[in-house]
């Protein structure tokens, strides 16, 4: 006999249920608010790119291009 057929008839299987099921729970918690964070960091940048971008376009400007 396996150990969870051993406690489903001891009656102890609810309580496992319910703890595996809080665990998925905080779990599931975690993984969005990660998720939240990874939005946040791309967000941010992205903006980084954008000014970095503009300052090495900022240092070009007025010098001849190579295709002249």
């Amino acid at each position: 006999m396996s150990q969870l057929q051993g406690m489903e008839q001891q009656g102890h299987a609810a309580p496992v249920v319910l703890s595996s099921q809080a665990g998925l729970a905080r779990i599931q918690a975690a993984s969005q608010e990660n998720a939240q964070k990874i939005l946040a960091v791309q967000g941010e940048l992205s903006k980084a790119i954008q000014h970095i971008t503009a300052f090495l376009r900022s240092l070009t400007d007025g010098l001849p291009t190579s295709d002249n």
